[in-house]
């Protein structure tokens, strides 16, 4: 038995490694404290040319001096929708040894109030960072003008 252990590990295993190598002097990231911050960043980075024309998402992590460590785009949906994977979420946070997270997807519509799977994703991811010990800061709606923060309303 403990041959066919031995042959295991070295024939068929595959070892995973993790590391963070980060690239950029920390003291240089932005700040975010505020929603009006997190939007600002996010329409710095977000596509112009789809932010009226599809439903994405994107992901802000944050060191534990509210330092934006990087930022991914999560999801790409339709007109009406986009899928927000919780683990591609926190998988992402976690491999930046982000202390927190903030999320914004657009509505193309241009209306802002969350919808009950809003709602339901910003419940899901919440509990899970509560797991994790990942902050869940924010949820942004945003719009090219305007965004509602969930958390700014009282629904984080």
């Amino acid at each position: 038995m403990n041959i066919e252990i031995e042959n295991l590990k070295q024939n068929s295993l595959t070892e995973v490694k993790t590391y963070y190598r980060p690239i950029l002097d920390p003291f240089t990231l932005p700040i975010v404290k505020r929603s009006s911050q997190a939007y600002s960043i996010f329409l710095e980075i977000w596509d112009r040319d789809y932010i009226s024309y599809f439903e994405q998402c994107y992901l802000l992590m944050l060191n534990a001096q509210s330092r934006v460590l990087a930022y991914r785009n999560v999801s790409n949906g339709g007109i009406t929708g986009t899928l927000i994977d919780v683990r591609i979420v926190y998988q992402t946070a976690l491999l930046c040894n982000a202390t927190s997270i903030i999320i914004a997807h657009n509505h193309p519509s241009g209306r802002l109030e969350p919808s009950n799977n809003d709602l339901l994703i910003t419940k899901k991811l919440a509990s899970a960072g509560e797991i994790l010990n990942i902050e869940f800061s924010d949820h942004l709606i945003i719009s090219p003008n305007r965004y509602y923060s969930l958390s700014d309303n009282g629904l984080i």
